[in-house]
């Protein structure tokens, strides 16, 4: 106990320095321990956002389902002409610089209702056990994924805090960078109306709804291919869920065999405490943004499987969890016990990574997304034994 003590009055500026220089060690790592074919990936999803960051105004040309994701490469442009740097590099430093931003931000939304260590080891727990948000780095043209996670997130949290002005600029950042976000934004005013009964909500909520219509109405504006690849986003989410809805109790079974439920462990066992239920009832609008997307993922289940699945899944999730741990720790009692299961639980991922690292011949996203499921010693679940000690020993506390 005597170490931790001393560990606890480490001042919060090296902490920050820790997480620049995990973020930096990723960047130089990451192409060696997960290489794709970049011919490949230059065919799938990633060619448009390659399009768009070389020449922003194919915004108008290109696909609207794609073209309608702005944010990143026109980010990656902006980067790309300031360094003079090509646009793989460019997308590099903005997903390093987007995942300190994002451990920053959490760092000092949990570190208001603990100490400095407990946020750090969470953060690191969070964003090291679950391979969506690396996938990140290994893919740095899927810099939208992350960027939805941290734009969440920072929506979320500015909702909670009653902070207009970033809840506007974050609402703005969801509409250029994925068209489901509109969804949390609606949702997240809604909270706001009812909980504070102004008006003010209401209509900047509508001004928001008009910049997100008017914005996928240009999107792909002059896109004329003769297929249904024309249809704006509306129409296509339309005919995806009337085609596969009639499948949704099968849907519903693959879901759980694909081992999709898993990618949220430990995380999900937070959700067993009574006063994290109580607190998310209380906040009943944010919860069910994550429970429709997954309804709604699930329902195009055809469209989304695979790696693609767990990363929508996740990304709606994230908001969610991200309060939950806000909340224990606000009723947490035993500081030390919770640093010691995380430091347990964050040094069983470490020994996974050694393990993976030391056979580099292995497919990365494969072993995340499915190999390490099937094995009942794998620290997703033992880690998942330890939060539910901790549970207890609360439960028992309180």
């Amino acid at each position: 106990m005597n170490i931790l003590k001393k560990i606890y009055q480490v001042p919060q500026n090296y902490y920050y320095f820790f997480f620049i220089i995990i973020s930096l060690i990723l960047f130089f790592l990451t192409e060696k321990i997960y290489k794709f074919d970049l011919d490949i990936t230059n065919e799938q999803d990633a060619r448009y956002y390659i399009q768009i960051a070389k020449n922003p105004f194919l915004f108008f040309d290109l696909n609207p389902y794609y073209s309608s994701r702005l944010l990143s490469p026109l980010l990656v442009f902006v980067i790309s002409k300031l360094t003079g740097l090509n646009v793989y590099y460019s997308f590099k430093i903005l997903v390093t610089i987007a995942f300190t931003i994002l451990n920053f931000n959490l760092f000092n939304f949990f570190k208001n209702n603990t100490n400095y260590l407990n946020s750090f080891l969470l953060i690191l727990m969070l964003n090291f056990s679950n391979w969506v948000l690396l996938y990140n780095f290994f893919n740095p043209y899927q810099l939208l994924d992350l960027l939805t996670i941290l734009i969440s997130i920072n929506l979320v949290i500015a909702t909670l805090y009653a902070n207009k002005f970033k809840m506007i600029i974050y609402s703005i950042f969801s509409i250029l960078n994925k068209h489901y976000m509109v969804l949390l934004i609606v949702l997240c005013y809604l909270h706001s109306f009812i909980k504070k009964k102004e008006n003010y909500y209401l209509y900047t909520m509508l001004f928001l709804i008009i910049i997100f219509l008017v914005f996928h109405k240009l999107s792909g504006i002059n896109f004329t291919t003769g297929s249904n690849e024309n249809l704006d986003i509306f129409k296509i989410l339309f005919l995806w869920t009337q085609d596969t809805i009639i499948y949704f109790p099968k849907y519903i079974k693959s879901f759980f065999i694909d081992n999709n439920l898993p990618i949220l462990m430990p995380f999900i066992f937070i959700l067993f405490n009574k006063k994290i239920i109580s607190f998310l009832k209380e906040n009943v609008l944010i919860t069910l943004y994550p429970l429709f997307m997954t309804g709604l993922i699930i329902i195009m289940y055809d469209k989304f499987g695979g790696d693609n699945f767990s990363r929508i899944f996740y990304q709606a999730f994230y908001p969610l969890i991200m309060i939950s741990y806000y909340k224990f720790f606000e009723i947490n009692n035993n500081k030390y016990l919770f640093s010691i299961i995380l430091f347990l639980s964050l040094l069983l991922f470490a020994v996974e990574y050694f393990i993976f690292f030391i056979n580099l011949n292995n497919n990365f996203v494969s072993y995340m997304v499915y190999e390490r499921y099937t094995q009942w010693y794998s620290p997703v679940y033992i880690s998942s034994i330890l939060t539910l000690i901790l549970l207890n020993y609360n439960v028992k506390k309180k």
